[in-house]
């Protein structure tokens, strides 16, 4: 899994690095309810497949997702890990925001 950066960005810079036209998939759901947080890297990797257009932000519990040993464990519905969809959404260039 690609290591996280912690930066801080202005506005402007932030909305240079967006695509034109985009959906935004918001996750407020971490390891309590396994099959919501992987619903929004399926949605969103599903997305960005088709359409190239697909952001993730994460808020509340989602942010811990992120932690490699979390999203190992984080098992969703019909899913190995959620690592796997995290790291297909990266592999997609999608870009993950929190």
């Amino acid at each position: 899994m690609v290591e996280a950066q912690a930066t801080e960005v202005k506005t402007a810079d932030l909305l240079n690095r967006l695509p034109p036209n985009y959906i935004l998939y918001v996750g407020t759901h971490g390891m309590d309810d396994p099959t919501r947080a992987g619903l929004i890297f399926a949605a969103a990797n599903e997305e960005q497949q088709h359409y190239k257009d697909a952001v993730i932000a994460l808020l509340g519990d989602a942010v811990f997702l992120l932690n490699d040993r979390i999203a190992a464990e984080t098992r969703p519905s019909a899913r190995a890990s959620l690592k796997e969809l995290i790291d297909e959404a990266v592999r997609k260039g999608i870009k993950i925001f929190c």
